[in-house]
């Protein structure tokens, strides 16, 4: 288990931003994070962040994933200072951070969010996921089983496109 204090990060926040479409809710501030061929449990309890990893694999992945290197605090101090709009906005956006997500998939899914809504969007990751890519389980204390689909490559998509009419993204299809 690996315990940080984190100012300015706010896991609810963060999960309802509309930049993350793979974590599963287990309640508030409760979250089981996929990312690759890792799945970390993470709590927010105020602004200590408790981790279900050691403190190397939180340094070696989680740390640049949560943009731990940034100084959210000084940011929001400068957004504050430009009018009052931008006070209210960053008052109650302080806790989101710009996640270090795998470009390819940030970009598969600001794709799909044309013109639909973030339980859509969830829902068609999900659907991409678990018809190209690789399945894990991991038991986690809590949670229990936990079972994601790993965001596919590129090659694997194309591997796979014969079978991306089961997704049902909503695009057409050329005949």
């Amino acid at each position: 288990m690996f315990v940080i204090e984190a100012p300015y990060f706010n896991l609810d926040q963060i999960y309802d931003s509309g930049q993350v479409f793979s974590w599963i809710k287990l309640r508030d501030s409760k979250y089981v994070i996929p990312f690759r061929n890792q799945a970390l449990k993470i709590e927010q309890q105020k602004e200590r962040l408790i981790m279900s990893c050691t403190d190397e694999q939180f340094y070696d992945l989680w740390y640049q994933y949560f943009d731990m290197g940034t100084d959210y605090l000084a940011i929001n101090f400068s957004v504050k200072r430009i009018n009052e709009y931008m006070k209210v906005c960053a008052n109650r956006g302080n806790g989101v951070r710009i996640l270090s997500q795998d470009l390819f998939e940030m970009i598969i899914t600001f794709a799909l969010a044309t013109a639909t809504n973030i339980p859509r969007i969830k829902a068609m990751v999900e659907s991409i996921s678990r018809v190209c890519g690789i399945e894990h389980k991991q038991s986690m204390r809590e949670a229990g089983q936990i079972t994601w689909y790993e965001f596919p490559t590129p090659e694997a998509i194309l591997k796979s496109q014969n079978k991306l009419d089961k997704c049902k993204l909503g695009y057409r299809k050329d005949i």
